[in-house]
């Protein structure tokens, strides 16, 4: 080979090589640039653009799902703001942290996204305009350098601050870092509706959105089209708000390295049902949302993922695209290697909130929701019944598959062990006796958390032999004033009683000893029957 053509090799190599190398260095690096929680509260996905609505409602959405991932199948772990934001920080079930019921908050215990960011050095910074969250005493603050709660001002006529309030302290935040390795979570509520307005529950804009998307006056406060046409125009508002972090993010020039995620915590109804508003059902307008999510080495720009996500999974997800290994806790999988690493296509949902305990689970197409008060049991093929209309028959199979998961999230709300220091038998007989406005939930060993249903509803029937070798474990939780769950519980054993401490105000809860004659065979075996029928019950 001549000196001349070996020349124009090299410099054909040099120049390959110094191309691939101004390339690599132009090239955002994984997990080296900023990362954003956008959260939309109480947005349906099917309303957006982003997602194939007819209006134009979410452009900068539909903007970032084009340069990242859009998850068509993304759920949340509950209907409404508190459990399923500890979900999203936390990658665990609401009651595994503390966060169930109304009085519930993220325990101490539980690290959050901002906390695990945080100790490896990266900044952070919320601001958020849902006190459900932004309120000190509810434990998502921790890990923030700063938090900063958005509250409504005097001169507005409405309780909810709009999402302008919210992104631009959040864009001057951000303006002032020099280090592109933050965590920014902003959390607007625009398209929730305003407590505190009757008959006209979408109005808090901000100018030139009102009449956005005009339909008229509504012929009834419960005119559906025009309720949508409002939650429509303030989805549009939010999705603004949005833009404008976008290009405060560019300006600094740190758009392409950034892992951005734009989600909603749950959704909202509008009559499928029969109702409006969230937090009182599982069906699919409530928990089913949006999550798109754009950063470098996440996917193909512009993919469609169409496998069963969960909010659960970006906290792992996020860990994972920073380099952090995976907590062996958190009930997530990773969603940025293509399919969800670890997926069996199945969602689990919860709702205890005021008088409501209410549970589900997704399964490819199937899905089954249970209630606890009041009792009932439903299924639905959401392939054939997308709109869960047309209930049908329920599988045995994954009927106890939610009862397995139910009955794990809800061990962790605590309650009161007692191990047996002898070996004996005994036998537990009486009853339960309930304080008047009480919602009792009574676990017997591996019986089946059920609430009091019984012919006396302020007493429940109790027959339990507990055999040599067994432990007996009694869970009695109770709702004080603020619904905060309790363990309350004294024990009767063959006439002696073996006292437990209490908590909270109040008179103790008991099982009060009763002669073994007081319920018949045939009475006890009703009561058992009944209550297996109510599906409190499981077993032969």
């Amino acid at each position: 080979m001549s000196r001349r053509v070996l020349t124009a090799l090299a410099a054909v190599v040099l120049v390959g090589g110094a191309s691939l190398f101004v390339s690599r260095m132009r090239r955002p690096a994984r997990g080296g640039g900023p990362i954003v929680i956008f959260l939309v509260d109480t947005l349906r996905f099917d309303r957006m653009s982003a997602y194939g609505a007819a209006r134009p409602t979410s452009p900068a959405a539909r903007a970032l799902a084009l340069e990242g991932v859009r998850y068509d199948f993304a759920y949340s772990s509950s209907s409404w703001t508190r459990p399923a934001v500890a979900s999203l920080f936390t990658s665990r079930w609401p009651a595994e942290v503390g966060a169930s019921g109304r009085g519930g908050a993220v325990s101490p215990a539980a690290s959050t996204v901002a906390a695990v960011l945080q100790r490896k050095g990266w900044r952070t910074a919320g601001f958020c305009a849902n006190y459900l969250v932004s309120d000190e005493s509810f434990g998502f603050r921790r890990g923030f350098d700063l938090f900063q709660p958005i509250l409504s001002i005097p001169e507005e006529d409405w309780g909810i601050p709009v999402a302008r309030r919210v992104v631009q302290p959040a864009i001057a935040w951000m303006r002032a870092q020099r280090d592109p390795r933050f965590f920014l979570y902003v959390h607007v509520m625009d398209p929730h509706s305003d407590w505190g307005t009757e008959g006209n529950p979408y109005r808090h804009w901000s100018p030139g959105y009102e009449n956005l998307f005009p339909t008229g006056r509504p012929a009834a406060a419960s005119d559906r089209e025009w309720n949508l046409s409002r939650y429509d125009a303030l989805i549009r508002q939010a999705d603004d708000q949005f833009g404008a972090l976008r290009r405060a993010l560019e300006e600094k020039g740190w758009w392409h390295s950034a892992l951005i995620a734009y989600l909603a915590d749950h959704g909202e109804e509008f009559f499928e049902h029969g109702a409006t508003n969230h937090g009182e059902t599982l069906f699919e307008e409530v928990v089913r949302i949006p999550l798109i999510v754009k950063a470098p080495g996440w996917g193909k720009a512009g993919d469609v993922v169409r496998s069963t996500v969960t909010i659960l999974d970006v906290l792992p997800s996020i860990a994972g695209w920073v380099g952090l290994p995976s907590d062996p806790g958190w009930r997530g999988h990773r969603l940025d290697r293509g399919d969800p690493e670890g997926s069996e296509e199945t969602a689990y949902f919860s709702n205890e909130l005021d008088r409501s305990r209410l549970y589900a689970l997704r399964a490819g197409s199937k899905k089954v929701i249970a209630s606890l008060t009041p009792p009932f049991r439903v299924e639905f093929d959401l392939d054939t019944d997308p709109s869960e209309q047309k209930p049908v028959p329920v599988e045995a199979a994954l009927a106890e598959r939610l009862e397995r998961l139910r009955r794990l999230e809800t061990s962790w709300l605590g309650g009161l062990r007692i191990q047996k220091v002898r070996r004996a038998s005994f036998a537990l007989q009486g009853f339960v006796e309930v304080p008047k406005g009480g919602m009792p939930y009574l676990s017997l060993s591996d019986r089946d958390r059920f609430p009091v249903a019984s012919s006396d509803p302020d007493r429940l029937p109790i027959a339990l032999t507990v055999g040599l070798d067994e432990s007996f474990e009694a869970h009695f939780l109770t709702l004080d004033g603020e619904d905060v769950p309790r363990p309350r519980l004294r024990v009767n054993s063959g006439g002696a009683w073996i006292p437990l401490e209490t908590a909270g105000d109040g008179a103790p809860l008991r099982i009060a000893h009763k002669p073994r004659t007081t319920l018949t065979p045939q009475q006890l075996s009703e009561a058992v029957s009944r209550m297996r029928a109510l599906g409190y019950l499981g077993g032969d």
